[in-house]
C-alpha cells in the first residue's frame, strides 16, 4: 500500500524574511518562530543554512555594539601612484578594488537586512550577486565547473632517466632430460 502524497506548500518570500528577521534579532528560537508562522521546523532549518541567518544574525549584533561606540579614525592614505613600479601599481589598483567590492557587499548586506518588502530584497540580492561575481573575477577564486588557475610559477619537467643496462646472466644450457624430448 502506498501512503499518500502530502501536497507542498509554497511559502512567500514575505513570511521567509520575516522569519529571518525575527530570528536576527533575537524574537525566538527556530522552534518558537516555526510554531508562530505554522511553517514546519525542517522547512525553517533549511531557510536558516541556505540563506546564512547566522552571518545576518552577526552583523545586527555588530551593528547593534557599534551604534554604542564612537566613530573609528578614518584609514590612512595610500601611497602614491606615482612612486610605484607598474607591477606593484596594477596589484594596488587590485588591491583597492577588491576593498571597494568588499565595502559595497557589506553595505548590500545590511539593506537586505533591513529590506521592507519582498522586491527590494530581490533587487538587493541580483545585486549582490553581481558584485560577488566581479569580487570572484577580481580575486582569482575559481567558479564551480572552471579550471584552477594555473599558478605563475613554470612548469617543472620530470627529466628523462636512461635507459638501464641489460643484466646478462649465464643460463645452462638445456639437457635433453630436461626438455622432455626422448
Amino acid at each position: 500500500m502506498i501512503a499518500a502524497a502530502i501536497p507542498r506548500t509554497r511559502h512567500t518570500l514575505a513570511l521567509r524574511l520575516q522569519c529571518r528577521k525575527e530570528w536576527v534579532e533575537g524574537q525566538g528560537t527556530l522552534k518558537e518562530i516555526a510554531r508562530k508562522h505554522n511553517v514546519p521546523l525542517q522547512t525553517l532549518i533549511a531557510w536558516y543554512r541556505r540563506d546564512g541567518w547566522t552571518d545576518a544574525r552577526k552583523r545586527w549584533l555588530r551593528k547593534q555594539l557599534s551604534d554604542n561606540e564612537t566613530p573609528t579614525q578614518p584609514p590612512a592614505c595610500t601611497p602614491n601612484a606615482g612612486n610605484l613600479t607598474d607591477a606593484h601599481a596594477r596589484k594596488h589598483a587590485q588591491a583597492r578594488k577588491l576593498q571597494r567590492l568588499e565595502t559595497q557587499l557589506e553595505a548590500l548586506d545590511n539593506l537586505i537586512d533591513n529590506g521592507k518588502s519582498a522586491d527590494d530584497w530581490h533587487k538587493l540580492s541580483m545585486a549582490k550577486h553581481r558584485l560577488l561575481e566581479d569580487y570572484y573575477v577580481l580575486a582569482g577564486i575559481p567558479r564551480p565547473g572552471s579550471l584552477k588557475p594555473r599558478s605563475r610559477e613554470p612548469r617543472v619537467e620530470m627529466p628523462v632517466l636512461p635507459e638501464p643496462l641489460p643484466i646478462e646472466e649465464e643460463l645452462p644450457e638445456p639437457t635433453p632430460q630436461a626438455t622432455g624430448s626422448q
